[in-house]
């Protein structure tokens, strides 16, 4: 499965593993494979599975359970699809958290129950990415929303 695939050693730049019913634990192994654009778009994670998924977007040597082999210096992962995989707020707020810390350019989080903590939370991992001197955030698909200030 996702772990063979991680485990290539030929060079992947986009995987694609939209609506395959891939368990968290399966994409947190393709991300840890070290392609630069990984969907996982339809895939039933739901808060939990994402919350791991972005402890590995955070730190993504943790995925690699291969001792034998030094961490990466840096993730490959610049783009990353996690539409419709059941996220509220609690995964957003997770999602975002990790989001400020890597390397990630763009995320789509489309088709979610994210309401306005999530969203607030995603925004502003997008301005806390756009003021430092490194690749900025585009936070795709957030169904335009803007949290309203209160």
């Amino acid at each position: 499965g996702a772990e063979a695939v991680a485990a290539s050693d030929a060079p992947l730049d986009v995987i694609d593993a939209s609506g395959t019913g891939i368990s968290s634990r399966g994409a947190i192994a393709l991300i840890g494979g070290g392609a630069a654009s990984i969907f996982i778009n339809d895939n039933a994670f739901g808060d939990d599975g994402v919350t791991a998924i972005a402890e590995c977007i955070e730190a993504p040597f943790l995925a690699d359970v291969d001792l034998r082999k030094p961490p990466p210096d840096e993730s490959n992962l610049r783009t990353l699809g996690i539409s419709k995989t059941g996220m509220t707020d609690t995964g957003a707020i997770a999602l975002a958290a990790a989001l400020a810390r890597s390397a990630v350019e763009t995320v789509e989080v489309g088709g979610n129950k994210i309401g306005d903590a999530g969203a607030r939370a995603l925004r502003a991992a997008e301005a806390d990415r756009a003021a430092r001197p490194a690749p900025g955030l585009d936070v795709a698909m957030l169904d335009d929303r803007r949290p309203q200030n209160n």
